[in-house]
């Protein structure tokens, strides 16, 4: 038999559909003639579930959606979610300018699922340079709700846009023990699964300064019977530090600020990524509850015999402070 004719390849294939590559395809569905597409290995978005606390509010303003600054007229920013959803009104009248982080992972689903573009349950197993092609081949597997494999592909894409995100990260000496079928040391990603046996557990230890470790144990104060608190807090760092919110900081996230960054020499920038790690990582807080930050890190410890944790030229905006632990 001959085969069909093959589909001309895609001018971009995501990998990966966090709320990077999520934003990337909301700003990519506007450009006409682009042909895109993003796989996630996922089934569903999900957003830091196990830290959607209850008043934790985003760090940014509910402007930084996932277009707005850069396309404000596009249909996936959140305000026209509100519309959809008839609650632009009630939201204008709240006067709410930082909104609350489980209303931002709905606006999330929203996008993940309306946008034609992305595709879920769609694991991608490998990529090689098609020279005959002049483009990328990638292998991938589409997978059932429960994993199951349903069938395999073969996507060509003239350009990638890689956005797999980072893992929870627990230190080589504590692994062991957070693998254990109840474990004694969990992740900060885990915490709202675990959270009603680290409130009844004896003591609880917090290790990591960063934004996640002060949301747990803000939580934790909260819940915990008054007078049996029972809670550490480790940190490597000498003292806690803000992320860096000032007028002048946010300047750096300004497309202007970008281009001028990327037209530095390597080992200039090199030099400066070092020193700018409080405006992803840092303890802030709110009085309704705590704000978020993206970094990586250490592990929530529950101790004691109770115990059973877009695309370049159009200079994407800052992403929300998202939530893993911190250290």
């Amino acid at each position: 038999m001959t085969p069909g004719p093959r589909n001309p390849p895609l001018d971009l294939l995501g990998v990966g559909a966090g709320p990077f590559n999520l934003s990337l395809a909301a700003l990519a569905d506007g450009v006409p003639g682009l042909r895109s597409a993003f796989h996630e290995q996922r089934t569903a978005f999900h957003w830091h579930p196990g830290l959607l606390i209850e008043g934790a509010t985003l760090q940014v303003p509910f402007l930084a959606d996932l277009v707005s600054l850069v396309e404000p007229t596009s249909p996936w920013c959140y305000l026209n979610y509100l519309k959809t959803r008839r609650r632009l009104f009630p939201f204008y009248f709240a006067e709410r300018f930082h909104i609350h982080r489980s209303e931002f992972d709905n606006y999330l689903r929203w996008v993940s699922t309306e946008l034609p573009s992305t595709h879920f349950g769609h694991r991608v197993d490998a990529i090689a340079w098609d020279a005959g092609e002049g483009a990328f081949a990638v292998d991938s597997t589409r997978l059932g709700p429960d994993g199951e494999t349903l069938g395999s592909g073969l996507t060509h894409a003239r350009n990638l846009a890689l956005g797999v995100g980072t893992a929870p990260y627990v230190p080589e000496p504590l692994r062991d023990l957070a693998a254990d079928p109840v474990p004694l040391v969990l992740h900060s990603a885990d915490y709202l699964a675990q959270r009603d046996r680290l409130l009844a557990a004896r003591h609880v230890t917090v290790v990591g300064s960063g934004q996640s470790g002060a949301e747990v144990l803000l939580d934790l104060l909260r819940l915990r019977p008054e007078g049996a608190e029972g809670l550490t807090w480790l940190a490597r760092t000498p003292a806690f530090a803000p992320m860096e919110y000032s007028k002048i900081g946010l300047e750096q996230f300004t497309p202007d600020y970008t281009r001028y960054f990327h037209g530095l020499p390597q080992a200039t920038r090199d030099r400066l990524l070092p020193s700018q790690w409080q405006l992803y990582k840092g303890s802030a807080g709110t009085p309704s509850g705590t704000s978020t930050t993206s970094c990586t890190g250490a592990a929530s410890a529950a101790t004691g015999p109770t115990s059973p944790s877009p695309p370049a030229s159009r200079s994407p905006a800052p992403p929300p402070r998202t939530g893993a632990a911190s250290n």
